[in-house]
Order: C-alpha cells, then sequence, then structure tokens
C-alpha cells in the first residue's frame, strides 16, 4: 500500500516540476 502512495506522491510533484522545468 505505502509503495503505491509513494509512487502517486512522487507523480503529483513530478507533473509540476516538469512543466515548471
Amino acid at each position: 500500500m505505502r509503495d503505491e502512495v509513494v509512487e502517486a506522491s512522487s507523480g503529483d510533484w513530478l507533473v509540476p516540476f516538469l512543466l515548471l522545468g
């Protein structure tokens, strides 16, 4: 379960990071 949360969280901050980058 934690793995899924980590992946989801990682994607959430990756989206805006890529857009800003």
